[in-house]
């Protein structure tokens, strides 16, 4: 069960509601729900945008792929984004790249 604090806390603080979920490991539908519940009892949450007719751009040449990870591995992954307030995917990219480019990679 989804903290409901917690969600109501990372969506004030701007995070999207998919972020969330995956981040807390609940359906979106859950979140969603407890965003809607908690505007109804005044809370000041931003609105985001559900459509996904515009996706972020992506830099050019690069793509996006999914890999599967063990459960261990991915609650690592998931303590680590927390500690750096930060997305697992973005974690898990930025350890990537510092592993297999070293240096080369400037994380601006």
């Amino acid at each position: 069960m989804a903290d409901h604090a917690e969600v109501v806390r990372l969506a004030k603080s701007g995070m999207k509601p998919m972020v969330i979920a995956h981040r807390l490991e609940v359906h979106p539908n859950t979140v969603y729900n407890i965003l809607r519940g908690a505007r109804r009892k005044g809370d000041v949450i931003p609105l985001f945008s559900t459509s996904r007719s515009n996706p972020a751009p992506q830099p050019s040449g690069s793509s996006r792929q999914q890999i599967s990870l063990p459960a261990p591995l991915l609650n690592l992954l998931q303590r680590e984004a927390e500690r750096r307030n930060m997305t697992t995917t973005e974690v898990a990219q930025r350890l990537l790249e510092d592993a297999l480019l070293g240096s080369a990679v400037s994380h601006d």
